[in-house]
């Protein structure tokens, strides 16, 4: 990654963490539900770049999200899970080597992108409510939760993304 671009997810991804900590932690739709935008950082983390850092980054982000949530690890175990299998989600939807240099992300169909981005947003969200019940007991609750939070973080992330990606000419 050139510097400018470093620059640039570093700014990312410090506003991706304020907005979800200090805005939407504090939105409850419906009374329960917060969406949860944050993985907008890896699912926009160039493909071609070295897996052990997206890793770390996923990491140190998680902590200080839990930290400054006072959640109990919920959010690093769930985005070290995403970032760890993240290039297997990728081959999945995409059916390529992802990790290739010719590998546009632009260049897929809006299908694949949504794809992509739902399954991010699921496979997180799964791990996240589970890890956070913890009891079989509760086993509809975190269901509806993981619904619930998914579908609204889901719409809220295309929108977002929509709003802030660049058009193709």
């Amino acid at each position: 990654m050139n510097p400018d671009n470093s620059i640039y997810y570093i700014g990312k991804l410090l506003l991706l963490m304020f907005v979800q900590v200090f805005v939407l932690n504090q939105v409850h739709l419906f009374g329960s539900i917060s969406p949860i935008v944050y993985l907008i950082f890896v699912y926009d983390y160039p493909t071609s770049q070295n897996r052990s850092v997206l890793l770390s980054i996923g990491f140190v982000f998680g902590m200080i999200l839990d930290i400054l949530t006072d959640s109990l690890a919920f959010n690093t175990l769930s985005l070290l899970i995403i970032t760890y299998f993240r290039p297997y989600i990728l081959g999945f939807i995409f059916g390529i080597a992802t990790e290739q240099k010719s590998f546009k992300f632009n260049d897929t169909t809006l299908v694949q992108r949504m794809s992509y981005l739902g399954l991010l947003v699921l496979i997180h969200h799964s791990v996240f409510f589970i890890s956070e019940g913890m009891s079989i007991s509760n086993g509809w609750l975190i269901t509806k939760k993981i619904i619930t939070t998914s579908l609204v973080s889901f719409i809220l992330m295309l929108l977002l993304l929509s709003l802030f990606s660049k058009q193709k000419k």
